[in-house]
Formats: structure tokens, sequence, C-alpha cells
């Protein structure tokens, strides 16, 4: 169909692309996407899971954010309260990601009225396939992503992680701090 013919449109956004965007985790790259925003506006590798939610063209101002997102045709939304693990699909495993903004719920059911978020993985290919990022930072920031694929004789492998640690900053001002006002200290690992 032409463009201008369909209810929706999608973006995609290449492993490349998705690299060169700002950001340490998928939702934070994804906020390259016109429509696209996160329930708190904060990012997932400092916010607590239950406010991980996402809001494409508006819709939608709860965790439970009529947008699906997938992952290899398995949805990552919670099924309880609908949010999102962003951090649980590590940096390297991610081949593209497809945005579908707008009505799909004739294709995806209910969860996407608002849209879908397709993260597609890397898929094995013939031979061998590695790849390593080291990233260091001030706040005694450090991630470390890391694949190793490859097929042989019909069969495929594929393993990636990402471990991700900082020692923070204190969020506060430095004249009304307290007892409570502590750095960050947020650290993370997926794998698949």
């Amino acid at each position: 169909l032409a463009l201008d013919a369909t209810a929706s449109s999608v973006r995609r956004m290449t492993a490349k692309q998705m690299q060169e965007a700002p950001g340490f985790m998928v939702d934070d790259r994804l906020r390259q996407v016109a429509g696209f925003q996160l329930y708190r506006r904060t990012s997932s590798w400092v916010s607590n899971p239950t406010s991980q939610g996402t809001t494409l063209r508006g819709l939608g101002s709860t965790a439970a954010s009529r947008t699906l997102v997938l992952s290899d045709q398995v949805p990552l939304n919670d099924s309880f309260g609908g949010w999102i693990h962003w951090n649980e699909t590590p940096e390297l495993a991610v081949q593209r990601v497809e945005v579908m903004r707008g009505g799909a719920s004739d294709l995806y059911g209910s969860s996407a009225i608002g849209g879908v978020i397709d993260v597609m993985p890397v898929v094995p290919r013939e031979g061998l396939q590695y790849a390593l990022h080291l990233t260091g930072a001030q706040e005694d920031t450090s991630i470390a992503s890391g694949l190793l694929a490859g097929t042989a004789r019909g069969w495929g492998v594929l393993g990636a992680t990402t471990l991700f640690r900082t020692g923070g900053y204190i969020l506060t001002a430095p004249e009304v701090r307290g007892p409570v006002d502590i750095p960050a200290n947020v650290h993370s690992q997926s794998g698949r």
C-alpha cells in the first residue's frame, strides 16, 4: 500500500542506528522515534520496572500503556500490570526494532491499541559472529556487552549478555541533602 493509504506508520531502527542513538537502554534509544514517550520519562536503568510503561502518540497515561512490546514474538509487557522490563534484552542481541505507531489491535489483540514495538533479536548465521563493547564513564559507571553466535550442521547457538553498573550521583542539591540522600548505586545484568 502507499504510505498515505495505511492506517499506521512504521519506523525501523537497525542495530547500528540503535547503537548510535544516545542512551544506555532500548527505551532511551527509542526516544528518537516521534510519538514515543516513557510513562514516567525516566530511563529503565534507574527506575523501578512497575513505572516502565510506554506510550505511542500520547495514548495511555498509566503503566498499562496500551502499547504492546514484543521480543521474538513474545510480549515483554508484564501480564499483571502491563509495565515493560526494558533491560531484559542484551544490547548486542538486538538486530533491529520496529515501531508501529497507531492502533494495531486487529492484528495483535487488545494490548496493541496504541501501537506495537517489536524488538527483533539477532539470528545466528553461518560461521561465527562475535562482538564486545566496553564503556566507562564518571560516577563509577561501566557497561560490558558481549555476543557470541554461530551455526554448524543446521544448529544455531547464540549467547549475549549486558552488565551495567554505576555508583550514581545524588539527585538532591547539596544544600538540602539529608541522611537518606545517597548515590543511586544501580546495577543490572541481562542475558540471552
